[in-house]
């Protein structure tokens, strides 16, 4: 755990690239076995040899040209010992000539889900309500744009869809199970909160917080 924990204190401000591995192991700390030492000694292998690697970020945008994006993920049953599914994150403002990253995250879903749709739909409502819409206030003022709109890119043109109808006739234990409600999510889109927009799986730029490389 010590380890793991002074891994992730690093991972989370600089190396967005740990979080998926380190996650996974801190899942598995009361059940640790023979795996796990191997999994643990590559990761650390890993960071050792890649220590000069650094996440940059550039901004050559005024204030009102950059936009505040955000990428949502998931994989499918990514776990093998409990069949869950990860959610991945990733923020970032964005223009076009900016790119700067704030914020990732990688975390096992607290229950199994029954479809690839289900899985993106638990991710999705987690980014937009942890963070798209309590980001809003602060975004808004550092950009100096008091009509800011945020930006969610998704691979998953079912769940945009029913975000975009706010209707969900084959998810029905969404609510129930994950706590998840698409009405909330078409609500805000409707107060256009937010904007909701399909992104390339090759560009997804929260893939690598949904699974192992």
């Amino acid at each position: 755990s010590r380890v793991l924990m002074k891994i992730l204190y690093g991972a989370r401000y600089a190396r967005f690239d740990l979080l998926y591995a380190t996650n996974h192991l801190a899942c598995l700390v009361c059940k640790w076995d023979d795996n796990c030492d191997k999994a643990l000694y590559r990761l650390v292998s890993y960071i050792d040899s890649t220590y000069n690697y650094r996440m940059i970020g550039y901004v050559g945008d005024e204030t009102h040209n950059i936009s505040s994006r955000y990428w949502s993920d998931a994989s499918f049953a990514a776990c093998p010992y409990s069949q869950r599914s990860t959610s991945g994150i990733h923020h970032a403002l964005y223009g076009e000539q900016t790119l700067y990253p704030q914020a990732a995250q990688a975390k096992r879903q607290s229950a199994m889900s029954t479809s690839s749709t289900e899985s993106e739909a638990i991710a999705g409502f987690k980014c937009i309500k942890d963070y798209v819409i309590p980001g809003m206030d602060l975004y808004s003022k550092l950009l100096d744009n008091a009509k800011l709109r945020a930006e969610v890119r998704e691979d998953n043109q079912a769940f945009i869809h029913a975000v975009q109808t706010g209707r969900n006739p084959t998810m029905k234990p969404l609510n129930r199970v994950h706590r998840v409600s698409i009405g909330y999510l078409h609500e805000r889109l409707a107060e256009d909160l937010f904007s909701i927009a399909y992104e390339d799986t090759n560009n997804m730029a929260a893939d690598a917080y949904t699974k192992g490389f």
